[in-house]
């Protein structure tokens, strides 16, 4: 794995949560003056059908595990900034 990607990954998901309106999600408990990205690694999991799943998982912290549309907004911005993978964007406090 390329860690110039995962730096990459890294720092375009501060930059996305920078320029977020916080008022786009209302419904998502979040601490907008500590938010940030945490981790973010590469995974292949295994689905029991001989396939393997690879995808990049990121943790943003300072947010409720229940922030699905931030979530969402996450995975949209890297599409739309040109990544062209697979991504699970979990929160936590």
């Amino acid at each position: 794995m390329d860690k110039r990607l995962l730096e990459s990954i890294f720092q375009k998901v501060n930059e996305i949560i920078e320029t977020a309106n916080p008022k786009d999600f209302p419904h998502d408990a979040i601490n907008w003056g500590d938010l940030g990205c945490c981790e973010v690694g590469y995974v292949v999991s295994y689905d029991g059908f001989n396939h393997l799943n690879p995808y990049y998982s990121i943790l943003i912290d300072e947010a409720s595990p229940d922030a699905s549309n931030f979530c969402e907004y996450i995975q949209d911005e890297l599409e739309t900034a040109g990544y062209n993978a697979i991504f699970e964007v979990r929160t936590e406090w």
